[in-house]
């Protein structure tokens, strides 16, 4: 039984093609002789492959790749302390530097042997009804056998870059994959069969955050077809420093990222190599992203410290009113979500003044203590005359009495003050009073509340004509205070309890000269 299903599965050899049909040309890995992968800068540039540096105009991609053909043509060690190879010949692809002017200045400011680098500058042919010789722009997708005879002429060529490649790409659509990758398989197999390293140099696109491999301008190809991508940005805390970042090297055991600074002197720029870097391409946009998104919001580090350092002067001698702190923040043009952000850093606690329904703000460790500013009935020396005796010196039963009518007066103003902000309340009771009774500071009050009235000049410029103190009672008599008679504020609920007899005992004018509440 089993040789009969040995004999089903045996199939008979391929016969040869007997048409002209495709064929499809497979590979025995048996057959196959491994190799391992060489390196033209290690762990960083490998031969034989296709290497992408990509970032922001500006960043330093350029004058880098002029360092690293440098160091090729010249056999010099890399930046990272790694040592370099033979000495080998560059092709130099520059679509935006001139050649006289800046290519060359930075290669002998890099120390290149000039004449292993040699610059392409066109493809020129002659034109076969002029006879004329006509120059053209190389295209990636139609001309990489004249770039493959070029290799084959020079004889040592270790290293290709092509900057940028968007500007040989001709008529090829850079953003659609099929495209991209048809125009890049020659250039491909160009590198793995003269073992020569391709550095080619792209943009970043608009945006931030996301991951580095889809930020390359363009088609997702060139990542695709690149074995490593290096990413060149400038440092978030040190502008002037550059930062060689890896978002891709699957082919490499250790990749690590490198700083550098474009220094200058009289013979031109010139790249400065610093050292390792702990950071990724990835982690670099991350971070970025939210630097980007606080900075517009008002968040940056420096804000928010400048916000911490404002709550801790703030709450140093104890706990604050909620609305007075936001009001000082504004004053000092921090905003409230930076305000809200240094307090969550601090851990603030908010909590309710004790006696009212104003809310407060204080340090974690000063929950045991007491509200800097108690409230006005708690010292009656703040409340002014009583009975034509200070607060603090009247007698004994006489202060208890005034005690009492000094709170229902407080939550009588208060009340009305709810409803009418544009009253004028310096004219009535002392500015410490109003300022207790509003929860604010002078300074706020002086702002928001207090204004001058036309009143207010008459009096001045008539000075005979002012209201006299009563001696009989606590409270000034002023001409905005005479436009209603006590019997009209006995009539409201805000008022009751508080009796014209008992006012007179503890000597207040029963809210005399106050408009009626009953609205």
């Amino acid at each position: 039984m089993d040789s009969i299903l040995n004999s089903r599965r045996v199939k008979p050899p391929a016969q040869p093609p007997t048409t002209n049909l495709p064929q499809l040309n497979l590979r025995r890995c048996a057959d196959v002789k491994p190799e391992h992968i060489t390196w033209l800068w290690p762990n960083r540039i490998p031969r034989g492959k296709i290497t992408l540096w990509c970032g922001d105009p500006g960043t330093g991609k350029s004058i880098g790749t002029m360092d690293v053909a440098a160091r090729v043509s010249t056999g010099a060690s890399w930046p990272d302390g790694t040592h370099g190879s033979v000495p080998g010949s560059v092709i130099v692809f520059s679509a935006e530097d001139g050649v006289e002017d800046t290519v060359v200045p930075r290669l002998m400011r890099a120390g290149a042997d000039l004449t292993k680098v040699h610059v392409m500058e066109s493809i020129t042919h002659i034109d076969p009804t002029t006879g004329q010789t006509v120059h053209r722009a190389f295209v990636l997708g139609e001309h990489v056998p004249l770039l493959e005879q070029a290799v084959e002429r020079i004889g040592d060529v270790a290293l290709v870059v092509i900057d940028p490649v968007s500007s040989y790409g001709g008529k090829v659509d850079s953003h659609k994959n099929g495209d991209v990758r048809s125009m890049l398989a020659p250039l491909t197999k160009l590198a793995a069969d003269h073992d020569i390293a391709i550095l080619m140099v792209t943009h970043l696109s608009k945006g931030a955050g996301g991951k580095a491999l889809y930020r390359a301008t363009g088609s997702l190809a060139y990542v695709a077809a690149a074995r490593a991508v290096w990413m060149v940005a400038r440092d978030l805390d040190d502008p002037k420093r550059r930062l060689l970042l890896p978002a891709k090297c699957n082919i490499a055991v250790e990749v690590t990222a490198l700083a550098f600074s474009i220094m200058g002197d009289a013979s031109g720029p010139f790249v400065a190599w610093e050292g390792v870097v702990d950071m990724t391409a990835d982690s670099y946009l991350k971070s970025e992203a939210t630097r980007q998104a606080d900075i517009a919001k008002g968040d940056d580090d420096s804000v928010l410290a400048e916000a911490v350092a404002f709550v801790q002067e703030q709450l140093k001698d104890g706990p604050v009113l909620a609305a007075e702190l936001q009001a000082t923040a504004k004053a000092q043009s921090i905003k409230f979500r930076t305000l809200e952000r240094a307090r969550k850093q601090l851990r603030t606690k908010a909590r309710k003044r004790d006696g009212t329904n104003k809310w407060e703000v204080c340090l974690p460790d000063q929950m045991d203590v007491k509200s800097a500013k108690p409230p006005v009935t708690r010292n009656l020396g703040d409340v002014g005359e009583v009975g034509g005796v200070d607060g603090h010196t009247a007698a004994p039963s006489k202060r208890k009495s005034a005690k009492s009518a000094a709170v229902r007066l407080g939550e009588h103003v208060d009340a009305y003050f709810a409803k009418r902000t544009d009253i004028k309340p310096a004219a009535r009771f002392p500015i410490h009073v109003v300022c207790d009774w509003l929860g604010n500071t002078e300074a706020i009050a002086q702002e928001r509340y207090l204004q001058t009235t036309d009143a207010d000049f008459e009096a001045a410029r008539n000075p005979q004509e002012k209201a006299t103190r009563n001696p009989a009672r606590g409270l000034s008599e002023t001409p905005c205070m005479a436009a209603h008679e006590a019997t009209e504020h006995q009539k409201t609920p805000y008022f009751q309890g508080v009796s014209q007899h008992s006012m007179a005992e503890a000597g207040f004018e029963p809210a005399r000269g106050l408009p009626p509440f009953g609205f």
